[in-house]
């Protein structure tokens, strides 16, 4: 009986040491991926509209197309307004972002241009 019980707990162990290296597999692949998709994708134009999850991380709206700016977003959210000019471009980890100044010329106020 107690040969039957050690057989059981090792087997159950096993099985939970599996599911936990499996599942810290998984974050990080998940994780990896959402940072190679950013890094891959670029967008520029005028922010229309902007709205903000429950961890305050902004979603901005670009030529009728909905950016979700992610954890990459932490300095230039702190800056952002509708109407301003927002650029991701491909293969960087940060953002531009213009804004008009009182005699209607774009400044760069985050982020280098």
């Amino acid at each position: 009986m107690n040969k039957n019980i050690m057989l059981i707990s090792t087997i159950i162990a096993i099985v939970m040491f599996l599911f936990i290296v499996l599942l810290v597999e998984t974050t990080c692949n998940n994780s990896n991926r959402y940072k190679n998709n950013f890094r891959n994708r670029s967008f520029h134009g005028i922010v229309t509209g902007i709205s903000y999850d429950a961890k305050k991380i902004p979603t901005v709206r670009i030529l009728d197309s909905n950016y979700y700016l992610g954890i990459y977003s932490y300095g230039v959210s702190e800056f952002l307004k509708a109407n301003d000019s927002l650029v991701k471009l491909k293969n960087e980890d940060d953002y531009i972002l213009y804004r008009k100044d009182s005699s209607g010329i774009w400044q760069a106020i985050y982020g280098r241009p």
